[in-house]
């Protein structure tokens, strides 16, 4: 092979490896990959610890912020959704003033200042094929300005109702903006991979009845 072939072929060689470089970096954002390595659902799982104490007034107000899921999507009625289950659960204990809001609908500058604010985003902004960068920062962004308008608000996060690896790396994501906010992270993986109605259709009413219990074990509520 003459020396002008060799350093042609060099060039392409290293053109290609370029390029599957840069394909590489774009599948991973595109994939919403947020670390070098595979994450798996060990990876998700909370070590904040504790559950989060809440002393309760007269009333306990608890905002759910999110997508479908906070709307019952899969359940039989409203009433079998996991914001409804939670609610009733949290009654015992005393009044609840629960109010349901819409991811659509959340305004950074008018955040939710309730005593527990459960968020359950993520899971439509995947299914899109959002870029996770920004989808982090805007969740990041809703976590800081609800810390600084009230800091004693308590907040589950919950992950996506996703099996891939989209779904898990946008979990990761949560649970970091989550956790270093003083929130408790609750994936959902364990939940969807038991789950029989998993495709497309959304959780049934026992998933929906398991997500609540997920968000009822990340609290404890006591009288003020």
């Amino acid at each position: 092979m003459s020396r002008t072939a060799a350093v042609g072929v060099g060039a392409v060689v290293l053109l290609t490896v370029a390029a599957v470089a840069v394909g590489v970096a774009w599948d991973h954002r595109r994939a919403a990959v947020v670390t070098e390595e595979p994450i798996t659902t060990t990876d998700l799982v909370d070590q904040g610890g504790r559950p989060l104490a809440v002393k309760r007034g007269d009333r306990l107000t608890v905002d759910f912020v999110g997508d479908r899921l906070v709307d019952g999507w899969g359940a039989t009625s409203p009433d079998n959704g996991f914001v409804a289950v939670t609610s009733r659960d949290w009654e015992s204990g005393g009044p609840v003033e629960a109010t349901t809001i819409s991811a659509e609908d959340v305004d950074p500058a008018a955040v939710p200042t309730a005593d527990i604010v459960v968020l359950a985003l993520g899971t439509e902004d995947a299914s899109r094929g959002e870029l996770i960068e920004p989808f982090s920062e805007r969740y990041g962004a809703l976590l800081e300005s609800m810390v600084a308008r009230n800091p004693g608000t308590a907040f589950v996060c919950l992950g996506t109702w996703l099996p891939d690896a989209v779904g898990r790396s946008y979990d990761y994501a949560i649970r970091t903006q989550c956790q270093a906010r003083g929130g408790r992270f609750r994936t959902l993986a364990e939940v969807y991979r038991a789950s029989p109605e998993r495709e497309g259709s959304g959780p049934s009413d026992a998933d929906h009845a398991a997500i609540a219990s997920l968000v009822t074990g990340s609290i404890t509520t006591s009288p003020s």
